[in-house]
């Protein structure tokens, strides 16, 4: 447990000042032809003015983790719960399975590229869902040291309604068993979090958010139910 603790605490800013171009930096999702500058002026924007950039409406950024309108008060109750029981699980006193509901929302753009894939069984998949989550204490014996890893699995159904049983998210988020499961690094997947939860408190800190979502119930005042990143950080160190 104390390696898996290390991984997840490298030398770090104070994430509650985090910036934005530090939290796009960490978060895995493709940019292609807008820019890194062009994401981090149109957020900045939206929060100063509540202006909606048409950056948000470029394929490549749309559903991402850069879209403003992808975090909805769901989300950021999802946010919320990896806060809280994120450092539970690493420190061994939660199972990992309690982040399965949150993880489901937050990676649904992920889970999701296997629907519509015709697998061996000749049937297309309609829907998947997260239903378990491995850590592993050293994924590369080659390298001195433990190097903890994630390994997610996902149960897919078809068109009919049946389970075609559960099988690990692949390199190449296909539908074929014999695909190489994705070993995630524990660091890189706490950075990824970080920076997910670095842009939603960014939105969260903004006069504009509610805009967004002005058919949706407002979100509570108190810091307490926000989603922080520095409570991860916090409660994981030693």
């Amino acid at each position: 447990m104390q390696s898996l603790r290390s991984a997840t605490n490298p030398p770090a800013p104070d994430n509650n000042n985090v910036s934005l171009r530090q939290a796009i930096t960490e978060v895995d999702a493709p940019k292609h032809e807008t820019t890194a500058q062009e994401i981090e002026a149109a957020w900045n924007d939206f929060i100063k003015t509540g202006n909606i950039s048409p950056v948000f409406d470029d394929p490549s950024i749309v559903g991402t983790a850069y879209d403003i309108k992808r975090y909805t008060p769901e989300l950021m109750t999802a946010f919320s719960q990896i806060v809280k029981l994120m450092p539970q699980v690493i420190k061994g006193q939660q199972k990992p399975a309690v982040l399965i509901d949150a993880l489901n929302l937050i990676y649904r753009r992920n889970i999701d590229k296997v629907v519509g894939q015709k697998d061996e069984s000749g049937k297309i998949i309609a829907k998947a869902q997260l239903v378990h989550i491995d850590l592993l204490a050293d994924i590369d014996p080659n390298i001195a040291g433990d190097q903890p890893g994630i390994v997610l699995a996902v149960e897919v159904f078809y068109e009919d309604g049946t389970s075609g049983g559960v099988r690990p998210i692949t390199k190449n988020r296909s539908a074929a068993k014999d695909d190489n499961p994705m070993i995630i690094p524990l660091q890189s997947a706490m950075g990824d979090l970080s920076g997910q939860l670095a842009l939603a408190q960014k939105l969260m800190h903004s006069d504009h958010y509610q805009s967004l979502f002005p058919q949706q119930a407002p979100q509570p005042a108190s810091n307490t139910s926000q989603p922080q990143v520095q409570p991860i950080n916090a409660a994981i160190g030693a």
